[in-house]
């Protein structure tokens, strides 16, 4: 599994834009955010109704409705989120559909990818990042009057 974008949305949940890697036997069923400092409760836990999945190329938007506090960034109770996966029936998987399930990811799912409450990409790289774009845009230009001068 790879993980693209995390973020938080407006009612401060979460919202995931990823890829499940393998996409043959396998479905992304579940996600939830824990605490570290008491991994067995779910804070906030979701299923296949909260999962917008492509299951020929496995890209995924998985939206976790908010408020979740502190869930970035908290160096008290540092947060984790973590995706699960079913191996079985995945075919049956009802993505956004809502339901009334109530999601156990202690029954028959299995851990599948966990990582920090961190934001990906980081804005600290993201603005470091525009700035080079924009640096580079600038010293093109310069390169090109100073050819086009000596023309």
């Amino acid at each position: 599994m790879s993980v693209h974008n995390l973020a938080e949305d407006e009612s401060q949940g979460v919202v995931v834009n990823g890829q499940v890697l393998d996409t043959k036997g396998v479905g992304l069923y579940a996600a939830r955010v824990v605490a570290l400092s008491k991994m067995t409760k779910d804070l906030k836990v979701v299923g296949p109704a909260n999962i917008n999945y492509n299951k020929a190329t496995g890209d995924f938007i998985l939206k976790m409705p908010g408020p979740i506090e502190k869930a970035f960034y908290c160096s008290e109770d540092p947060k984790m989120i973590e995706f699960y996966i079913r191996r079985k029936q995945i075919d049956k998987i009802a993505y956004g559909v809502e339901s009334n399930e109530r999601i156990n990811v202690n029954q028959g799912l299995e851990l599948a990818y966990s990582l920090p409450m961190m934001y990906i990409p980081d804005p600290r790289t993201q603005i470091e990042d525009a700035q080079d774009l924009e640096r580079d845009a600038k010293n093109r230009a310069i390169a090109a009057k100073r050819a086009e001068e000596a023309e």
